[in-house]
């Protein structure tokens, strides 16, 4: 990429938004009540889980690799393809509900992530930070970054809700079939349902 970054504003409609915030807002409710009813295990990621290594706060619900995500690796991937002139392949979604106080501490992403979509779902607005420069965002705005090289943040979050979708691709070459879909069998399957 020869620029830190690549904004692309309504790159998503409001209807397709609003959906995945409700559909990710009900994920997670039903996470919280099947953990309070111990009607799964703790180690059990399929619902998602709270917290991660990066937002640590166990109020922040996380959702790696859901159907209804990956569904936008596919939805998206011309339009990514398009502005990065590359043939790519999708690796894996994830998604976080942001809360009042977290941040996102200076990080590059692993090299399943080497081309990174942030995708503002709704919420409260909260600016990205790519490479030292501050990047606001809207409901349905995207921004294109290489993963691995790109440092990012977010400063502390004043609003109440956020809800971010991260897309991550690959640069298609003679590897693609090894780390396709980050290596799970398929899109929309967890990280432990993974290739031999």
């Amino acid at each position: 990429m020869k620029k830190d970054y690549i904004k692309i504003k309504k790159a998503l409609s409001k209807d397709i938004c609003d959906f995945l915030c409700n559909y990710s807002m009900i994920k997670a409710q039903a996470l919280a009540e099947l953990k309070r009813n111990d009607f799964i295990s703790i180690y059990d990621t399929r619902w998602g889980f709270f917290g991660d290594d990066q937002v640590p706060d166990k109020n922040t619900y996380c959702l790696y690799g859901d159907a209804a995500f990956d569904s936008l690796l596919i939805k998206l991937q011309p339009l990514i393809e398009k502005e990065l002139k590359k043939e790519l392949i999708p690796m894996y979604s994830f998604i976080r509900i942001y809360r009042k106080g977290n941040d996102l501490k200076r990080h590059t992403d692993r090299k399943a992530c080497k081309y990174s979509i942030t995708l503002n779902l709704g919420g409260d607005d909260w600016p990205i930070f790519m490479a030292g420069k501050k990047c606001e965002m809207k409901q349905g705005d995207l921004v294109i970054y290489d993963g691995c090289k790109t440092e990012h943040w977010r400063e502390p979050f004043e609003g109440n809700v956020c809800i971010q979708c991260f897309l991550h691709y690959n640069e298609k070459d003679e590897n693609s079939d090894k780390n396709l879909f980050d290596s799970r069998v398929a899109l929309g399957t967890w990280s432990t349902c993974t290739r031999e």
